[in-house]
């Protein structure tokens, strides 16, 4: 008998879920922009719009990280005088440059859905150097993953998905995850500087902070070659 109100209690549980879950979708893509709140949400912690840099311990303010970032990425695409060079930072695919090829192209943060199309603007023998978020490989669909997704609108594509798109127009030299350097940092930076204005107490710096460090992505800093 117990058994039979534990089952139906179960699936309430579970339909009640399936249908927050639906009602969630309903509500984020009819009434809301992801893009802008979160848009906003940056801009307010980080004005000067930056991006998520490569910290250290002598590079640990995001002008800093962020010099460093530039840094590092040109110096993988060995670059000299002779070269056509296009720079290009959290690019959509109708700002790419037409009608022209280059030598080497330097994308920092571009998504990855965009990146192997850039392969149509590279010289044959050029080099790309590109950073991207990507989601961790075998990473559960759930209600946590959509919000967070949708709030910091990245493409949900895997590591390995991206990985084998990129392995079919390009040859991949090198490839870094270099989220804990990148995204981990950035955002306890971005939190503790949030907080610290806000004066929030500590136990929500800490949940903030646990939310945004574990979320399930990487960041990948590759050398490709046309």
């Amino acid at each position: 008998m117990y058994i039979k109100y534990i089952s139906y209690i179960c699936l309430f549980v579970i339909l009640l879920l399936i249908e927050s879950r639906a009602y969630y979708n309903h509500v984020v893509h009819t009434y809301l922009n992801w893009g802008t709140i979160h848009k906003l949400w940056k801009n307010y912690i980080n004005p000067n719009k930056l991006s998520y840099g490569l910290w250290d311990t002598h590079n640990h303010t995001i002008q800093k990280s962020n010099a460093n970032l530039y840094s590092f990425m040109h110096s993988k695409a060995n670059i000299n005088q002779t070269h056509t060079v296009l720079h290009l930072g959290n690019i959509k695919e109708k700002k790419r440059k037409k009608n022209k090829k280059w030598d080497r192209i330097i994308a920092i943060e571009t998504e990855s859905t965009t990146i192997p199309k850039l392969v149509d603007v590279l010289q044959k023998d050029g080099i790309l150097v590109c950073s991207t978020i990507v989601m961790k490989d075998n990473t559960p669909s759930s209600f946590y993953v959509d919000t967070i997704v949708d709030f910091l609108c990245i493409p949900k594509v895997s590591y390995t998905e991206w990985k084998m798109k990129m392995e079919e127009t390009f040859t991949l030299v090198e490839l870094q995850d270099t989220t804990e350097n990148t995204l981990n940092p950035y955002h306890n930076y971005l939190l503790i500087s949030f907080i610290t204005k806000k004066q929030l107490p500590q136990w929500v710096a800490d949940i903030l902070i646990y939310y945004f460090t574990s979320i399930p992505f990487q960041y990948i800093i590759a050398v490709c070659k046309k």
